[in-house]
């Protein structure tokens, strides 16, 4: 969710995936894809900004897990797979 001031000052968090657009009237209206919009104080440019950090941040949260190392307690506690491996596929990172 990304959080938002409406034109009255009133706050509203919206899901990114159900933003259709953003437009720049005299105020910045947001569309929904079910049909309705909001009309908020933040720039597009604003609005964009906190859409691509909150999507940057759902990707690195996927990352980290399809990342995490499997604990089956082995003698060095660390796992079955080295760091830096991709536990489901055996790819390794780049460096």
């Amino acid at each position: 969710m990304i959080a938002l001031t409406r034109t009255n000052g009133e706050f509203c968090s919206l899901d990114p995936a159900h933003i259709q657009r953003v437009e720049a009237h005299p105020t910045t209206v947001v569309y929904l894809t079910d049909g309705g919009k909001y009309c908020v104080q933040e720039t597009v440019e604003q609005v964009i900004a906190k859409v691509s950090r909150f999507r940057a941040r759902v990707m690195t949260t996927a990352w980290r897990i399809v990342d995490a190392p499997l604990h089956t307690g082995g003698p060095d506690g660390r796992g079955a797979h080295a760091p830096g491996t991709l536990a489901s596929t055996g790819f390794r990172r780049s460096s």
